[in-house]
């Protein structure tokens, strides 16, 4: 899915409402979205030394993986 969404956006705000589109069926809200870019650059700063495309990658794997555990899509009607 993070594959998906890197390849399907142009950018990150994008991006981040497109994982949400898939996973919640909605497009995330202000704060989420703020959360969002936080999570994806601590996870990419802390990659440091990785190669920059495979950053990216599991920088939105993350993400993605978040948005899998979140309750909201546990019980998505």
């Amino acid at each position: 899915m993070a594959q998906r969404v890197l390849e399907s956006a142009a950018n990150d705000g994008k991006r981040i409402d497109l994982a949400y589109l898939l996973t919640l069926g909605r497009a995330a809200t202000t704060l989420e979205r703020e959360r969002s870019l936080g999570l994806i650059s601590e996870v990419h700063a802390g990659l440091e030394g990785t190669k920059e495309a495979d950053r990216d990658r599991l920088a939105w794997a993350t993400l993605c993986q978040s948005l899998f555990a979140t309750a909201e899509f546990r019980y998505l009607d």
